[in-house]
Parts: structure tokens; sequence; C-alpha cells
């Protein structure tokens, strides 16, 4: 009998791991919404609501509440019109990333952490998570074998007060970040923490020894306060102060007092803040008061972009705080002893109804009061470098320059590079890569004047690998290799191409690690359009966000417009990822010939319509179209037949600047080769040398369609499709950054997904994708000024859309005898319990997975399946959840014969469930 079970179970396990291909197939029935609010009474002065659905109120007087409420970016707020004037949630939470107090005025002085090595012990952070993209991390997990790590609400929370990238209050600090695996009232993993770190720190050098550890928590072995293994929790603790490393946690300052702004406060002057309202009854005499009113990272639910805002933290922000701002004095005098930093800390505060208000700029003064030879943080700025070649361009050229460089307010240096005795790229390359090995600082960007005839680009030979030959397309100049300093120039020279990169395994780095922009004008040129852009800036310095306009011209003979980017905008951009709003853009597209686009436009592609564009204001024009180095092409097909296309000329560098002459504008052209040799002979140059173009993003060889499908789901438009470059663009320009920065980014993570699929030489070949990267360049000045963010900004990049309960399913089926009529989701205690309702012709198992094989969860339910039409529930646990979570699809298999039914599902839909109240049942 027993090995009949045995058998039986391998026979199970062997026809699970058996997997077929799904068809698509989506659920489209609705029910409520646990997660939503429909009355304004339901809310309270400080609640929580995270991840709810606000959408249907009416807010508009409501402001004095809205400034109280914890948030986070899943919550779902009303239209504008039904907000208050005074309250922008996407304002607060960018407001909330700033630590307040003149920390960022510090950090432009140079004060950053950059040199200093910090260690914080706490829960478990989501690795990847944006806010820690800027970090020197080194991440451990300690914990029991079986004990759970997921990714928590509290660690990543943390780590992003102390040093996160937007909302750190030392972003350059060196971290080693111990994340405890769970184990309820027993502190010996925040122990192992500690002792990790001691051991980690006796192997590193004096000049990079551990000076401070930040927990936020307390041993628990005092005042009716005990936890399991707290006398190991302070034995470490003691251990690590026995080694010089001085440890802050939260009884270290006596538990300090918690402060709180509202976000349209002056968060940098101190006379702004109050006891937050939790803690008004506790007494500040005597006592160190910090701000706690903060947004900060979560990593709970598996997305990178996650954050929270709450105006009532506890004692757990204080830390990252108060280790921030210790680190800061550090980086004047490493040898800081933690007896003098609290004294400078209560020395230099602000009086505050008998105790102190942390004082960052009073603190810094003092360490450096008190300190025989104080570091010059300065030496530890971020950079940029700006190339020119003094032989071509003129003395108003150079003070033009000089002048522009002086405008950038973000505590960088600039450092200005003559380039004339360099007569290559690969030199150039060298020169900047020994130069900024004497830099403690990060390089910010390298922003190059003049063409490739005056600072040189580096030279591309297009030859690609296909699946049963070779495309070999001749030469092109390419900056892109400026963006990091990661490759060996001699890979870079000697008729470099893609195929030899991959064929000849190369040492080159495709990883853009910064923002390269040349400005492409020639001697006597570049003053005059520095002198067009300070007043383009002027223009647009009150410009809310939007105002892009399209001009599609596809250019296969097919109804179906892969390529057409005005149904890319519109049903993906804004109907399905909510990126853009409609009244963000505009579409015009081609209604010429027999394919015209199928896309609803306002217009025809033509000369007349986007003057008019031109004329009614500031805009960034998107067109998508045939290209050559002079012209951009409509494309007419006047038959059925491919070879009956014909051409008429859009836009060319004769008629440009007549066209376009109404008002400055940028450009974003899916075209081929409108930048071709980076010099002043192609369209971009006359655009902007003697036009009104202030930047553009252009190709200087051909950008190939390979892969190129506008329909296709979020995970395979990742697969080397260049539509994923523009989705992260947008999605990045959404959220306030420049153009600059949005480009380089959109490179840096379609060509991360290009790397990925390196097996791919069919449809979506790599390594023409990888020729885009190379060749698609951002030509015009980093920029300087601030650019506006999308208000009510909610995205659906993962389905974040607010779940419904029912999920959203693919289906299989093998046979006519089995349907799901409705798959349902929902949060029952601490449990998620799912409802499946289906039609069967027999009696089955099924199983639910994560294909293939089901490494992070599987169950099995055995005889569920009941003949006829019925429902069937099974539930997970919390821990079980987020494992699901954390992995991208679930499937379930339907019955183990030879003829199994499938259904699969995208597991991001079922993240609000984490924050959604449970449906109590009896």
């Amino acid at each position: 009998m027993r090995l009949k079970q045995v058998f039986s179970i391998m026979v199970i396990f062997f026809m699970l791991f058996t997997l077929v291909p799904f068809k698509k197939h989506e659920n489209t029935v609705f029910a409520q919404d646990v997660n939503k609010i429909t009355n304004v009474s339901e809310i309270k002065p400080y609640d929580d609501v995270r991840g709810k659905d606000l959408s249907s109120l009416d807010l508009k007087d409501q402001s004095e509440l809205l400034f109280t409420l914890d948030f986070d970016t899943y919550t779902k707020w009303p239209d504008k019109d039904k907000m208050p004037s005074n309250f922008n949630p996407n304002l607060v939470m960018e407001t909330g990333k700033n630590p307040g107090l003149n920390i960022r005025k510090l950090q432009k002085e140079g004060y950053t952490g950059r040199g200093v090595s910090i260690a914080y012990v706490d829960q478990p952070i989501l690795e990847g998570h944006n806010e820690f993209s800027n970090l020197n991390l080194k991440y451990e997990i300690v914990a029991d074998k079986g004990e759970k790590a997921y990714p928590s609400m509290h660690g990543p929370a943390v780590l992003s007060l102390l040093a996160g990238k937007d909302i750190g209050i030392v972003p350059n600090a060196n971290v080693y970040f111990m994340g405890e695996g769970a184990c309820p009232n027993d502190q010996k993993n925040e122990a192992r923490g500690f002792q990790r770190i001691i051991e980690i720190n006796k192997t590193l050098p004096e000049d990079k020894k551990i000076k401070i550890i930040g927990m936020s928590h307390r041993v628990a072995d005092k005042n009716g306060y005990y936890l399991k293994n707290s006398d190991l929790l302070r034995k470490a603790e003691q251990d690590a102060e026995e080694q010089g490393i001085m440890v802050i946690d939260c009884d270290t300052f006596d538990n300090p007092i918690l402060l709180a702004t509202r976000a349209d406060k002056n968060v940098d002057d101190y006379k702004s803040y109050t006891i937050a309202k939790k803690y008004t009854g506790n007494n500040p005499n005597g006592k160190l008061c910090v701000p706690i009113a903060r947004t900060y990272a979560a990593g709970y639910i598996a997305d990178k972009n996650f954050y929270q805002f709450t105006q009532n933290g506890g004692q757990s922000w204080s830390v990252p705080y108060i280790v921030g701002v210790i680190t800061m004095g550090l980086q004047v005098n490493p040898n800081l002893t933690k007896q003098q930093a609290m004294k400078y800390l209560y020395d230099s505060g602000y009086d505050f109804q008998g105790g102190k208000i942390i004082n960052p700029e009073g603190f810094i003064e003092l360490v450096k009061k008190n300190c025989a030879n104080p570091h010059d943080v300065t030496l530890d700025k971020d950079y940029r470098y700006f190339l020119y070649n003094k032989n071509r361009v003129s003395e108003n050229d150079l003070k033009s320059i000089n002048e522009y460089t002086k405008k950038f307010d973000d505590g960088t240096t600039s450092i200005l590079k003559d380039v004339s005795n360099y007569k290559s790229a690969p030199e150039i390359y060298d020169m900047l890569k020994t130069d900024s090995k004497n830099k403690n600082g990060k390089l910010k960007g390298i922003q190059i004047f003049g063409t490739s005839n005056d600072v040189p680009a580096f030279d591309i030979h297009y030859k690609a690998q296909m699946k049963d030959s070779i495309d070999d397309s001749g030469n092109y100049k390419s900056d892109f290799f400026y963006s990091n300093f990661k490759s060996d120039t001699g890979s870079l020279k000697n008729d470099f191409s893609i195929y030899k990169a991959f064929n000849d395994k190369l040492n080159v780095s495709f990883i853009p690690e910064w923002t390269v922009s040349r400005l492409p004008l020639t001697k006597g040129e570049i003053s005059s359009y520095i002198n067009r852009n300070s007043e383009y800036v002027d223009l647009i310095k009150n410009k809310p966000f939007g105002d892009f306009v399209n001009f599609s011209s596809p250019i296969f003979a097919s109804s179906n417009h892969s390529d057409d980017f005005g149904y890319f905008l519109k049903e993906r951009i804004d109907n399905e990822f909510k990126i853009l709003s409609s009244n963000d853009y505009k579409l015009y597209g081609n209604k010429q010939g027999y394919y015209p686009v199928n896309t609803e436009v306002i217009g025809d592609f033509t000369k007349d319509n986007i003057a008019k564009e031109n004329k009614s204001g500031i805009k960034e024009f998107i067109i998508n179209a045939h290209g050559q180095w002079n012209n951009i092409d409509q494309c007419i097909f006047t038959s059925k037949d491919s070879k009956s296309e014909k051409r008429n000329s859009f836009l060319n560098k004769s008629t440009i600047n007549n066209v376009l002459s109404g008002n400055y504008y940028d450009l974003d052209l899916w075209t081929c080769l409108n930048g071709y040799n980076l010099d002043d002979k192609n369209l971009v140059h006359e655009a902007m040398a003697n036009g009104k173009c202030m930047s553009a993003m252009a190709a200087s060889s051909i950008i190939s369609n390979n892969g190129v499908h506008n329909d296709v789901s979020l995970e395979n438009m990742k697969k080397n499709n260049f539509y994923y470059f523009y989705l992260n663009y947008l999605y990045d320009r959404v959220l306030g950054k420049s153009r600059s920065e949005s480009f380089n980014l959109g490179k840096l993570a379609y060509v991360q997904e290009i790397l990925k699929n390196t097996d791919m030489l069919l449809d979506g070949n790599y390594q023409f994708n990888l020729n885009n990267v190379l060749s698609y360049h951002y030509f015009g000045l980093i920029e300087y000024w601030d650019c506006p963010a999308k208000s009510n900004f909610n995205p659906k990049l993962d389905n974040q859309a607010t779940f419904d309960g029912n999920v959203k399913f693919n289906s299989n089926y093998s046979s006519g005898g089995f349907k799901v009529n409705s798959f349902k989701a929902e949060k029952v205690g601490e449990k998620v319990e799912f409802t499946l309702n289906y039609e069967s012709s027999k009696n089955c198992d099924f199983s639910f997975f994560n294909p293939p094989n089901g490494d992070v969860i599987m169950k099995l339910e055995m005889g569920s399946i009941k003949k006829g039409a019925n429902t069937a529930k099974f539930s997970i646990n919390m821990d079980e959840f987020r494992k699901v979570l954390s992995v991208d699809s679930i499937a379930m298999k339907i019955g183990f014969d030879d003829k199994p039914n499938w259904i699969d599902f995208n597991t991001s839909q079922l993240r609000p469930l984490l924050n959604s109240s449970s449906n109590s049942k009896n």
C-alpha cells in the first residue's frame, strides 16, 4: 500500500510540472471593492488610508483632515476638482522626502556621509527598491533555518530614512544592513546582527571601519518590558561599544520627543514643528526632539516604487534621523566619540519647551569647532564634466558655457575640460576615467559641447548576429560609452560592434551610470543657443506638466500597426498604465492611403497640424515615422501591396524651422538617422542651431523595429522592445525628473532587460536592440532647472489597479470538460481565501504553484474539484501570501491526467489585499 502511495505521488508531481502554454482569457465579473471608502464620515483625523480608494469622495472642503492622514502610493484620490486647492498628495509625498531642518542645505555643501561606514539592524528590506539604487549597501539576513525573512514595512522604512536616494540624510554612506529573520518575542536575531557587524568590522581596513550601528528598537530587559534573549542583545551592544562602534537605539536618548509639521509648512524652520499628535502627552523637558512626519520606502508588497507617508511615525523613525546626523559629524571627524556626539546634539539644539530640537547645522559647527583637523567635505561633493574644444568655440561660446555651468545649485561641482589635445573618444574616455579616480564624489553627468568633429564620439560598426546570418550595415557615431567607466578602452577601438562584443567576449559595459548629453552645435552657435535656452527656461518656469503631442506615421503595410505610437500613448500609457491622462497629450496620425492609423486621432499627419500645435504653445513633439539624416517622411500605401509605398516629406532641413517657428519645443524622434554622425549636417543640428528646438532625442543610425509591439503585456514588453524605453522615459517624466535624466533612466531600464534576453535572435533580436541603445542620443543641455511632476499620479505599472475581488486570469483548457466562470480572492482574518466557481465533467484534483516547479509555493488540493457546476474554496496564510507576491505569476493545474486544464494569473493584482481590512466570517 505504501509503495502505491509513493508511486501515485511521484506520478502526480511528474504530471504537475509538465507545463503547456497558456492562452489569454480574462474574467470580467466585478464585485465590490473591500478598500473603497464611500463616505467622508468614515475618515477620522490621523487615520491610516494606505491602500484605500477615496476616489468617489468630495474632499475639496477637507484640507485640515487630509493633512493629518497616513497614505501611500496605492491610495486612490478623487479628481482634482474634488480635492482642496492646497492639498496635493504627490507634493505632500515629495515634501515628506525632505528630512527638514536644513539637511538638504548641508547635503549640497557635501555632508552626505561619503566615506563613512555605518550599520543598521532591523527587519528585512526589499532589495532593488528604487530608493536604494544609490546605496553602497552590504545586506545580509540573520536567521535560523526555517525562520521567515520576507521584505517588511519597517526595514525599508528605516533604511530609506537613513540613507535613501531621495529621502535619506546620508545617501552616500557605506551601509551594512542586517535583516533579522522573524522570531516573535525573541531578540536573538538582533543580537546576531550586532555580532555579525562586529565580525565584519574586524576584517575592514582602518579607514573603512564601521563607526556607528543603529537599531530602531531597544533591549527588552527592564521596566516591565522583557523579551527572550535580551541578555544576548545587551551583551552584543556592549561588545560593539568595546570595539569602538557607537550604538544608537531607542534608549540612547531616553525616548526622544517626536515632532511633526504639516507638509505645507517650512520644514527647514524649527518653529514649524509641534509634538506629533499621538505623543502630545509626552514632556519634552530635557529631551532631544526629532521630526518623524516623513515619507519612507516600503517593501512588503515587492513593489520597487512603493512609498508611504505618515504624520505619526514612532520612535523607530527618530533613530535613523539621529544616526544620519551623527554620520555627517563622522564625515568631519572620524574620531568623534558617542559621548561627544550626544553632547553636541543636545548643546546645539533649538530650545523647545524645556528640551532641544535637533539642529544638524549647529551640530556640525560644534564638531568642526572641537576637531583639530576637520575633513573638508567639499572634496566629497558629486560632480559633472563639461567637455569642449577650445579651438572650436568662440569667446562668447566659452563665456556662455561657463555661465551655464554655474547655474547648477544641487551641491555638485562643475568641472570644465578642454579636450582639444585628444584625437579620439577612447583617449578622452581614458583621461576622464583616470581623473574620476581622484574624486571622492559620484559623477552625475557628462555634458558635451560641439559636434563629433569638435569633441570626438565613439566609432561603432553596425554589425549584428541574426539567427542564420549577420547584418552588416556600415558605421555610425555614439556617445553611449561616455555613460560609464567600466569598459576597457582597448575593446572600444579597432572596429567595435555589438556582434564583436559578444562573439569576442569584449570587456565592455552596456549599463549607463550617468546622463550624457551633447549640444551638437559648432563655433559661434553655442552662445546664441544658450541665450535662447535661458529664455525657454523662464517661459516654462510655471508651466504645468503635460503637452505631449504625437505625430504617428507607421511604416509597415499592415492594418495592425505595431509601431503606432499613438496607440501606445492612448491604450497603454493612458488607459492601462495610467501614467498619462487624456489631457496630457494629443494624437495626430496618418489618415492617408490603404493603411491609415486605427487609433482615434484629432487630425492628420501634416505640416499644417504640427505648425498649428507649435503656435499654440511650448510642446514636446513625439514623432514616429521614416527618417533620414535630413528628413522625416510620411509613409502612405496606395494599395494593399507593400510595394505601393509612397513617401511625402513631413519635415526636412529646408522646412523644419519655417514650419516650427511659433514657439520653443522639444523633439522625441522615433525615426532613423536624424542625428546622423552627431555632426552639423543632420536635421537635429538644423533645428537646434537655427530654429526653436531646445532638445531632441534622436538616432545617429538606424533604429531597429525588431521586437517592436505596442500591444504586448508589460512582461513581454521587456523583451527587446523599444517601447519599454519610452514606457520608462514617460514614467520618470511624470515623477518630475528632467528630460535628460529620464532619457538615461529609460535607457538603463531598457538595456537591463535586453541583457536578460540575449538568447533572442528572431523577433526582438537583442543585438539590434543594443544598437538602438548605442545609437539613440539626447541632444541639448543637462537641466539645471526644475521640471514639473504630474499631479494625482496613480500609475498601474504592475496591475496596481485597486483590486475588486476578482482575479484576472489566463486559461488553457485541454477539452470541453472544464471551465472557470469566476475566480475571486479576499482577505479573511489573517488569511487570503480564494473562491473558484467552475463547471467540470469529472471529479479531480488541482494544484496552486509558481511555475515552472513550485519552488517558492506549492499547494495541492486533492479531490476538491467535483463534477458539475460547483465552487471550490481554499486559503493561504499571510506568510504564504507574501510568497505568492514575491513571484510574477501563479499557475493552477486542474486534473493530473494526460489532459489537464490550466489557468494562470499575474500576482501583482493581489497586492492591495495586504493593506485591505479583512472580511470577518463566522
